[in-house]
């Protein structure tokens, strides 16, 4: 998403921060502002330092928060208690404020979200021809299963090729999902794993009241319609008695506990299904950084052996620091690593101190790129589309 337009981490994390929570005082009758993410985010970077916090901490706290307000509540039955906080005081009471964290919680999904949905349209406008002449091709050569993390719509809606979701039109302004749909299509298929800006609830409560979960989501056509039924509603809790708010975007530390309603729970269950089926796998723009998706894709090598063909497409950002140890390089990150290790069939998989891109497994069975996704794609598209598919 980066190099289509698509802000980094770090740059949501500011975004974040711009916004002051409005919150109505009832005791005073007026509305009070409070710059409580920038707050949460300074206290997380000094607690994180040197790396510093990114806006799914932020999330993640600001649930925990939430779950301990409500678990010290004199009134809170055992149901939404975590245990921790029998354990644990409160550091000062204007963390804990019930109106300033749902305001907040608010804000920051609000604030993602219009980030996304800006270079979603930006793409859109602009429409980048390597890109989408990539996808194409991809599309023309073999049947995919398009699995991404990402919150936008840029590929259902800007390559011009139809990808089934499993959504169902309603007739009601809406899409839901049926599960049956997309697991017998024919099509290419794409699996929001995290979500998507067009994704939010359904206005009617009680229309699919005996077939539906609280917290399913459908889809809409177009992020406005879709915005105007995130809020005032109830969220969901875990399992272990904290917040773990599904919604729209899954976002924060606690991504399993957010995948039980639909459509996500069939869409990791296919992302499975397709990882031990098919032994071709692309990775793109991918940090590792969500350890159930990386115990999954480890598998890949075990489980097709010779027959594996595997493309990572990712960036090293200085070439001339290369080194085959990467804690010299401090780079890649360990879990990444590991996969690239267990890929190639290496536990030393950097074997030269000349930076070359890609690098290619001694069994020629996967090819890591390292210098960007419109890199590879303009310099390489065609071979890694045969590389994949003949």
């Amino acid at each position: 998403m980066v190099e289509i337009g698509g802000p980094t981490a770090s740059q949501i994390t500011k975004i974040i921060c711009r916004k002051r929570q409005e919150v109505w005082d009832r005791s005073t009758k007026s509305v009070k502002k409070f710059w409580f993410l920038r707050t949460i985010t300074k206290l997380l970077d000094n607690y994180y330092a040197p790396e510093g916090a990114n806006f799914e901490d932020v999330f993640h706290v600001l649930e925990m928060l939430d779950s301990f307000r409500t678990s010290w509540s004199p009134g809170t039955v055992k149901e939404y208690k975590s245990g921790v906080t029998a354990f644990v005081t409160p550091r000062g009471k204007k963390f804990f404020d019930q109106g300033v964290l749902l305001t907040a919680k608010e804000d920051l999904i609000a604030a993602v979200t219009d980030e996304v949905n800006r270079y979603t349209e930006d793409f859109l406008a602009k429409r980048p021809t390597w890109f989408i002449s990539f996808w194409q091709q991809a599309f023309a050569s073999a049947l995919w299963d398009i699995a991404t993390l990402n919150y936008d719509p840029c590929m259902e809606q800007g390559i011009g090729v139809a990808l089934e979701d499993g959504f169902v039109d309603t007739g009601r302004g809406f899409y839901r999902f049926d599960p049956r749909q997309i697991r017998s299509s024919k099509m290419n298929r794409i699996l929001h794993l995290h979500g998507s800006i067009l994704y939010g609830y359904i206005r009617t409560s009680n229309l699919y009241a005996y077939d539906d979960d609280h917290e399913d989501l459908y889809r809409y056509d177009n992020f406005q319609d879709a915005k105007a039924t995130w809020f005032g509603r109830s969220t969901n809790t875990a399992q272990s008695r904290e917040q773990a708010i599904a919604g729209p975007i899954i976002t924060g530390l606690r991504k399993t506990d957010k995948a039980l309603c639909y459509p996500y729970n069939t869409y990791y269950s296919l992302f499975q299904d397709s990882i031990i089926e098919n032994p071709r796998l692309l990775i793109a723009g991918y940090s590792f950084g969500d350890f159930h998706f990386n115990k999954m894709l480890e598998r890949v090598a075990a489980l097709h052996d010779k027959n594996r063909r595997v493309v990572l497409i990712t960036r090293f950002e200085d070439p001339t620091s290369w080194h085959p140890d990467q804690h010299v390089m401090n780079w890649p990150s360990q879990e990444m690593y590991m996969f690239v290790a267990k890929v190639f069939r290496d536990q030393y998989p950097f074997k030269s101190y000349i930076f070359t891109s890609p690098l290619i497994s001694a069994d020629g069975c996967v090819h890591l790129y390292l210098q960007g996704f419109q890199d590879a794609l303009v310099n390489h598209g065609q071979q890694i589309i045969d590389f994949l598919t003949k």
